[in-house]
């Protein structure tokens, strides 16, 4: 917090790049670009008062609270974070409980199985087994995360949807440099996983996914037997 509360960019990525493994880090920049606040205070900055305010305590397991007010009759920001050893001499936090998880905590949340597409049997299912697996790859947040988000991407999508995404990136490329129009988002967190829907619209090439505050129109093409995604919309 000390190193946000300077303005010194430079002095707070390198601190930050010692306090979060990689694969957080990464997680922070698009939580960051989806929130315009630092997911790791809840915040865009911090003041003095709160500097000194921070508390921590465990949890259970690898679980911490972090927690501090901003000012003396502000309510307190509490905040989990999960840490991981790297090496006997490297202790980071691997993951950072967002706004929307308000205090909520522990592994169990990450116990997720991987979904296998289908996409050979009806368009409802294809969508919903597809942006479960999309899902489970950012939840995941493993070093590969943008070649397998490519790998479904290239599997799974229209070559025209495919050149799509490309274009709308760089067009975003500015404003707002992560956002995946897959999902609609700059990222996808575990806390959104369990109110993932697909709805079916009076189009039956057109689906609904809702999650979180997102929700996107997806539309379809058959090709030789299977399904792939030709478009997606963001309606809110």
């Amino acid at each position: 917090m000390e190193a946000i509360n300077t303005d010194d960019r430079k002095a707070e990525e390198k601190f930050i790049k010692n306090l979060l493994t990689p694969e957080m880090n990464e997680k922070r920049a698009r939580l960051t670009c989806a929130t315009d606040a630092n997911p790791v205070i809840r915040a865009q900055d911090v003041t003095e008062y709160g500097i000194k305010s921070v508390r921590c305590r465990h949890l259970s397991g690898n679980w911490y609270e972090m927690s501090y007010r901003s000012y003396p009759k502000d309510s307190a920001i509490y905040i989990p974070l999960r840490i991981t050893t790297d090496s006997p001499e490297k202790i980071r936090i691997s993951y950072v409980t967002p706004e929307w998880g308000d205090r909520q905590y522990g592994d169990h949340w990450f116990d997720i199985p991987e979904e296998k597409v289908i996409d050979d049997q009806d368009g409802k299912t294809f969508v919903e087994t597809f942006y479960k697996s999309y899902a489970h790859t950012y939840i995941k947040m493993k070093q590969d995360l943008e070649q397998g988000l490519k790998h479904l991407r290239e599997t799974y999508c229209t070559l025209a949807m495919q050149e799509n995404y490309v274009r709308s990136r760089k067009e975003l490329e500015l404003e707002d440099p992560l956002f995946d129009p897959v999902i609609g988002n700059d990222d996808f967190d575990v806390f959104w996983y369990n109110s993932l829907q697909v709805h079916p619209t009076e189009n039956k090439e057109c689906f609904t996914v809702n999650y979180g505050y997102t929700k996107i129109l997806v539309t379809l093409q058959f090709q030789n037997g299977r399904y792939k995604i030709a478009d997606v919309k963001v309606i809110s």
